[in-house]
């Protein structure tokens, strides 16, 4: 089974729980995992069915053989990437027991760059299975540029020999929606940093409280230095607020003289022609 490994991996493995950062390339998928997840629903519906799994072996390994033949050729034409338990979690036969009934939490945290913001003309599909094949989960038509998903990989046996087996494999589809003839479709770049175990997850939400309650106090001492600054202002304007009033007071009433005198004078000024045009009519007889 083909898969496309990356680069850029780093590690930090604390005690049973591991955080893990990977970069990948996102190529252009020629098609989306719809009609893969259908046909697995129907094997594993199939496999499930058989009701004596010891006389009907054959069979069983049949379907099985039929799944790992679908899953291979998914995982040759797209961007997967296949996570063994054991290289990123360190066995242990009690902490291992702890989780038979409650599961395997996984948290991963994805980044994209270079994806087009809209949906129409691109977006990604995530699929992720189990060492069965079993869809652990799918999300569709992801364009946001940061997501979490949070899964829970079941453990059904506390053996060594059964959890050194153990993987899930991480699904990329990279979708071009858009089928004009002039359209084109660009790579994703996806980085990816996942945890193992609510150790883990609960130490990066601390973290995370951490950041946010120290952003919080910032903001605090941002709010503070505003009302500070707001009450110097309006100190300000209490003090300086009396003098534009009567400035402007006194302005107003320059204006209104010089308002009073231009008009007086233009009165005078029409007065005087009045009387001039009556004396001149009369001088030449003509009033």
């Amino acid at each position: 089974m083909n898969l496309n490994f990356l680069f850029g991996i780093s590690l930090l493995i604390r005690l049973a729980f591991a955080v893990v950062s990977i970069g990948i390339e996102v190529p252009p998928s020629e098609s989306d995992s719809a009609d893969l997840v259908t046909e697995l629903n129907l094997l594993h519906q199939e496999l499930y069915a058989i009701d004596k799994p010891d006389k009907e072996t054959q069979k069983a390994e049949t379907i099985k053989e039929k799944i790992d033949k679908l899953v291979g050729v998914y995982v040759g034409k797209h961007r997967c990437i296949r996570y063994y338990l054991k290289e990123y979690f360190l066995y242990d036969e009690d902490e291992i027991d702890s989780h038979i009934n409650s599961g395997l939490f996984i948290n991963l945290h994805f980044k994209f760059e270079n994806l087009d913001s809209d949906s129409r003309k691109q977006y990604l599909n995530l699929l992720f299975l189990d060492k069965n094949a079993d869809v652990l989960r799918k999300i569709s038509k992801v364009n946001d540029r940061y997501l979490s998903v949070l899964l829970d990989y079941p453990l059904v046996d506390k053996s060594e020999e059964y959890f050194n087996k153990q993987y899930f494999d991480v699904c990329l589809e990279n979708i071009q929606y858009d089928k004009s003839w002039n359209a084109k479709l660009d790579a994703v770049d996806a980085y990816i940093e996942f945890s193992f175990g609510l150790d883990a997850i609960s130490s990066i939400y601390d973290e995370s409280s951490e950041i946010v309650d120290t952003a919080g106090e910032n903001l605090m001492k941002v709010e503070k230095e505003l009302d500070t600054i707001l009450k110097q202002y309006l100190n300000m304007l209490k003090t300086t607020e009396p003098q534009f009033r009567d400035k402007n007071e006194d302005t107003l009433t320059k204006y209104m003289i010089c308002f009073a005198i231009i008009f007086v004078i233009y009165v005078i000024v029409n007065i005087a022609q009045i009387i001039w045009l009556i004396k001149y009519l009369k001088s030449h007889g003509l009033l």
